[in-house]
């Protein structure tokens, strides 16, 4: 039954048919409002947005992960809404220390490094809980400090 409604579509525009969740009279006014919406849209915005907001990493509480909250906040007032952020304190378990070691038959440990890309910006945007330290203990993390001052569990 699923692949029939997906093959249908949720609606015969053409004919005016009826909306999936919606009846004859109501189809028309949300086509309607989708129409409204769908014209309001930027290709070129959206596609600088999105640049925008996968520019760096976005890990919970790294300094690109807030520029991203205060930039669809400004979005958001923007358009209208009474919008803020509101924070919260969370257990974001991350190791504090990453290894890859062959111990036998010969010792080796493996850089576990990249090679930068030429067209990537060269930058550190890896947030302060993933630093590598000697421990594997989760980190605790508030996120206003957004990892200028990460206090980590002990």
């Amino acid at each position: 039954m699923y692949a029939a409604i997906a093959a249908a579509g949720p609606t015969d525009q053409a004919s005016g048919g009826a909306m999936l969740g919606f009846s004859a009279a109501h189809s028309l006014d949300e086509q309607a409002t989708e129409r409204l919406f769908d014209a309001d849209l930027n290709a070129g915005e959206l596609r600088e947005w999105m640049r925008t907001m996968a520019s760096e990493p976005n890990q919970v509480g790294s300094v690109h992960d807030k520029a991203n909250a205060e930039f669809m906040l400004q979005k958001f007032r923007e358009w209208g809404w009474d919008a803020s952020i509101e924070t919260f304190s969370v257990l974001y378990p991350t190791p504090r220390h990453i290894a890859l070691q062959l111990i036998a038959p010969k010792r080796y440990t493996a850089r576990l490094a990249e090679p930068a890309i030429k067209q990537m910006r060269a930058r550190a945007t890896a947030p302060a809980y993933c630093r590598r330290t000697t421990s594997m203990a989760p980190t605790a993390m508030s996120a206003p400090s957004w990892c200028t001052s990460l206090r980590h569990a002990r």
